[in-house]
């Protein structure tokens, strides 16, 4: 059975992370589509995770005194399916597909946690927490046919289905971390998860720029550096990597273990509105289509977390 939300101050806190998540993460694929305007996807998802894991290495150390090797497995699979892999298929999605509709893809994660718990973890939900992810799926499906205008025939790539792997990785880890890691300190699991991932891409990069004609693959570094806008796309990775990543990973892992891998899936509910904002500074304007859909969103929250309240 899920845990819920059970008392008022962790019921406040869980949404004011939630909030912020919604904040940073929905900003986030403008950082990546800016980061790929001089970095091939790799690198980005690559530095994207190496930064992260050294930022967070030092409290590997502190906490050492906490780490139970018996959690390591889980440790390095919250860190493939919460961060490095979904950061390749996400970088990889974003040279065809637009970085709203991205965002907009990316609200699959609650249901995909839904599914996956009661399909691999026996997680039994309450009925309305059914109910609320159907709302708030619904909602973001209005908010993908407002991105698109006349939605009779919406330009959907075939790379959207990275998107749908990449939710379904979400989905897959919040249930890991909620049945697994519940337990670990944030940042223990975070410094571990995205340390070994850091080293592994690392090892990566090394080798395709020592490796002979690995240029073929994958453009060399020197290329990559010679980029006019490289450093503008440097800083941009960096606020990516600190921020969106390692941070933020540390803040949703606290944010599971208060509440539940539904709930905390559900920021990416909010994720959109936070992308048509950015639309909005940019000139964009809101439709009615926008407005219901994220009113739909916002009560598929609700009813997600309305249950647990009361436990």
């Amino acid at each position: 059975m899920e845990r819920m939300i059970s008392r008022p101050k962790a019921q406040a806190q869980a949404f004011i992370i939630l909030g912020f998540l919604a904040l940073v993460w929905g900003s986030s694929f403008i950082l990546m589509k800016r980061a790929l305007l001089s970095f091939p996807p790799f690198y980005v998802a690559a530095f994207r995770i190496m930064f992260a894991g050294i930022a967070l290495a030092p409290f590997a150390w502190q906490y050492r005194k906490q780490f139970d090797r018996r959690l390591l497995k889980y440790y390095i699979l919250a860190g493939v399916f919460g961060s490095a892999l979904p950061a390749l298929l996400f970088a990889i999605a974003q040279t065809h597909i637009n970085s709203t509709t991205a965002s907009l893809l990316n609200a699959l994660a609650p249901l995909s946690a839904l599914l996956l718990g009661a399909i691999l973890f026996g997680v039994k939900p309450e009925r309305n927490k059914i109910f609320g992810v159907m709302i708030g799926f619904a909602g973001a499906v209005l908010l993908v046919i407002a991105a698109h205008g006349d939605a009779a025939t919406p330009s959907i790539t075939w790379y959207a289905l990275l998107l749908v792997a990449a939710t379904l990785c979400y989905g897959f880890n919040a249930n890991l971390v909620g049945r697994y890691l519940h337990t670990s300190p944030p940042l223990l699991t975070n410094s571990i998860a995205l340390g070994t991932l850091a080293l592994v891409y690392g090892v990566a990069l090394l080798v395709f720029n020592l490796a002979p004609r690995a240029d073929a693959v994958l453009p060399a570094w020197s290329s990559i550096a010679a980029h006019p806008l490289f450093w503008q796309s440097l800083g941009f990775l960096l606020v990516l990597s600190l921020i969106g990543t390692a941070f933020s990973n540390v803040l949703y892992v606290k944010l599971i273990q208060i509440s539940s891998p539904i709930f905390a899936t559900s920021v990416t509910y909010l994720i959109p509105i936070v992308a048509i904002c950015w639309g909005l500074l940019d000139g964009e304007i809101i439709t009615l289509l926008h407005t219901v859909g994220i009113v739909l969103i916002l009560s598929g929250i609700f009813l997600v977390n309305r249950r647990s309240a009361k436990h």
